[in-house]
């Protein structure tokens, strides 16, 4: 999502307006794409097609011919046919956002750290001649790193 708000402010904007829970636009086949938009993961759960599902394991997969997708207990109908590898590639995304995603504010919660600075650590930079912490600012001076504790 970071690297969309920076290519493109306007769209990311309509995209966190619809969706505000958004954390990834996926690299989509482009005849699924043209067909059903972009695949979404977001706290809620995977959309495709203006459907969402949060279930790891559910029911994804195509029938008719690549015609029908269906996925969770949405079935979305297409024109053209979709790529065979699409309905495991939506698999993988349910998959990587229960087991990967859903890891992450587990992961920051049970430090006993201001979330703040395990955040911002990697970015922290110390002052040789003062050995004060901060975060520097490309185009300005660095600020010193207040973190309330």
């Amino acid at each position: 999502m970071f690297e969309l708000v920076a290519a493109a402010p306007t769209t990311a904007a309509r995209l966190l307006a619809h969706e505000p829970g958004l954390l990834l636009v996926c690299a989509t086949h482009p005849d699924a794409e043209a067909e059903l938009g972009p695949v979404l993961v977001s706290l809620g759960g995977v959309s495709v097609g203006g459907v969402q599902t949060a279930d790891p394991a559910a029911d994804v997969r195509l029938e008719a011919g690549g015609r029908l997708l269906v996925f969770g207990k949405h079935s979305l109908r297409v024109s053209g046919g979709l790529p065979d590898t699409f309905a495991a590639e939506l698999k993988a995304w349910l998959r990587f956002r229960a087991e990967v995603l859903a890891g992450y504010p587990a992961a920051f919660l049970r430090d006993d750290a201001p979330t703040e600075s395990r955040l911002l650590a990697p970015f922290v930079a110390r002052c040789p001649a003062c050995g004060t912490e901060c975060l520097p600012v490309v185009g300005a001076v660095a600020r010193r790193l207040r973190v309330e504790e």
